[in-house]
């Protein structure tokens, strides 16, 4: 029993270093209608899917719009097949919400591209200060102050001193 529970632990470490990577699926740039459609941002009725470019029938997730507007909402996806640090090739596409990319009349895509590498589960970077903390900040001092091994360090050197000097 020991040895099967020793078994499952090193088999859980183990493949929680295989991380899966995680993408940021979201716009830059305002995803535009076709001028037929009235032109303007996709907005309100359409949802867009990030696919991998090996499998463009089945998204990995799907996001809405922004009202009125042609940015994707911002999702975490978690891509999988793909490690942390990996540069999978995506397709993005768009089409009217409650249908289907195939079945749906108004719908697009983007040419596949390549993501930069995929991050993944990790402790955040520590809090940087920022350069301006406002103008009710009046700033504080540090005081340099030696660590205790510096005292202990010193007392053992004064007392080697005194002992030699007690010889004498």
């Amino acid at each position: 029993m020991k040895k099967t529970l020793a078994l499952l632990a090193a088999l859980a470490m183990a493949s929680s270093a295989y991380a899966q990577g995680i993408i940021t699926f979201f716009s830059l740039n305002e995803v535009q209608k076709a001028a037929a459609l009235g032109g303007g941002g996709a907005g309100t009725g359409y949802t867009a899917g990030l696919f991998l470019a090996s499998d463009v029938n089945t998204p990995l997730a799907t996001t809405d719009f922004v009202p009125n507007t042609g940015y994707l909402n911002a999702i975490d996806v978690t891509v999988p097949g793909f490690g942390v640090g990996s540069s999978p090739i995506f397709v993005v596409r768009a089409w009217e919400t409650g249908k289907t990319f195939a079945t749906s009349a108004n719908r697009g895509e983007h040419a596949p591209f390549t993501a930069g590498p995929l991050g993944g589960p990790q402790p955040p970077n520590p809090p940087a200060t920022p350069p301006d903390l406002g103008p009710g900040f009046t700033g504080f001092t540090i005081a340099p102050v030696p660590e205790p091994t510096t005292y202990a360090l010193g007392v053992l050197g004064l007392g080697a001193l005194a002992m030699m000097r007690r010889r004498k």
